[in-house]
Order: structure tokens, then sequence, then C-alpha cells
């Protein structure tokens, strides 16, 4: 009975926090902004969404990692977090990239091989490997559609793709375990049971941050 009682107070609390909101500060934009759990991806997005004040955010945030899938499929091979970081063309669009990169990480939309290097997950490569191939890309009519295929399947695939563990992710060079600073002037709803539950939910904002001695002066 005490264990069926324990299981109803959980379901009940998850189902709480799915409809509690969270500030955040977008990757793409730089500006703080309260969002809700999405419940395809089981997680606080990291950019406005869909229907937002700043509404091209999410656009733009799965532009880039349209484009950073592109990249590595093309090279043939994972790239390091500092190459993707320093070296890859983000057209301006986003302004925290390594946070974006983290997120992606730890969501399992970017996987490491066994350099510890990031590459496409296989599940997307499989689903999405015509994408990535297709000249057609630059075409803007063309590149509108590949985002929202991108998105779409990025959200079915969730059940499939395997969030890097947050061992691998600290064994990255200039990456520590500070956890994130809140947008200014926004505050979280608060609750006592907040450090056990989210690891349970999955609904956990990424915990890794860069030492700011180690993040680029344009970042």
């Amino acid at each position: 009975m005490g264990i069926i009682m324990i299981e109803k107070r959980d379901v009940k609390f998850n189902e709480y926090l799915k409809h509690q909101k969270r500030s955040m500060r977008c990757v793409v934009c730089g500006h703080g902004f309260s969002c809700a759990l999405d419940p395809m991806l089981d997680a606080y997005p990291v950019y406005h969404p869909s229907g937002a004040e700043k509404s091209m955010c999410e656009r733009d945030f799965f532009d880039t990692l349209l484009r950073v899938y592109q990249h590595i499929h093309l090279k043939g091979e994972g790239l390091s977090l500092s190459i993707l970081i320093t070296q890859f063309d983000w057209l301006g669009l986003i302004q925290h990239r390594r946070d974006m990169l983290l997120w992606c990480l730890q969501r399992g939309f970017l996987t490491l091989d066994n350099l510890k290097r990031c590459e496409v997950p296989p599940p997307v490569r499989e689903a999405c490997h015509n994408l990535f191939e297709h000249g057609a890309l630059e075409d803007p009519s063309f590149r509108r559609e590949a985002v929202e295929i991108l998105a779409t399947a990025l959200k079915c695939l969730h059940p499939e793709l395997k969030p890097v563990s947050r061992e691998e992710l600290l064994a990255q060079p200039g990456f520590s375990c500070q956890p994130p600073s809140p947008p200014a002037n926004e505050t979280e709803p608060e609750d006592p049971r907040r450090m056990v539950t989210v690891e349970q939910t999955g609904a956990s904002e990424y915990g890794l941050r860069t030492s700011p001695a180690d993040r680029p002066m344009d970042e």
C-alpha cells in the first residue's frame, strides 16, 4: 500500500513539474525568457519557442544545428567542441555557442565518438542522411522545409537518442561543473524536492558550464 501511495505521489508531482515554467537564457539571442517543459523532448528548451516574443530563435537554433550536422557529415569524421566553437561558421546566429552544443549533447542531439569528438547520432544520420547531402540547402525555400523536417525528426527520435553522460562532458577540456547562471532579474519557482525530482523526470537544465577564462571573447 505504501509503495502504491509513493508511486501516485511521484506521478502527480511529475505532472506538476511539467506545467511549471523556468527562467532560461536563450542561446540564440542571449536574452532571458520563461518556458515550460517540452513534453516531446522531456526538457526545457534553451531557445525562445515558436509563438514566443522572439519566435525566430527556435528556427535559428534548428537551422544552425542542421548546418552543424551537414558540416560534420561532409567532413566524414567527428569534430571536437573547441574546433566547432572556433572554426565552424556560425553566421552570427548563436550568441552562446558552447551552451548550445552542451545542451545538444545532453539531449542526445549530438554524440561523442571514441576520440570524444562530436558526431551526428546514428538515428539522426539514418533518418536525415539525404538532408545533409542535399545541395539544395542553399535554396531558402528548401532550407526552411529542411529545418522543419529536422526539428520534427529530432522530437520524434527523442526516445532513441542517448544523452552523453555527465562524466564524459566533464572530461572535455575547459569545462567545469558550475551551475548555470539564471537570467538577470528572473527567478525560478522554488521547491525543496527539485534537486531530486528533476533528475528523475529528465527535466534538469544542463549543469556544465565553461570557465570564464576558457570562453572565447566573441561567444
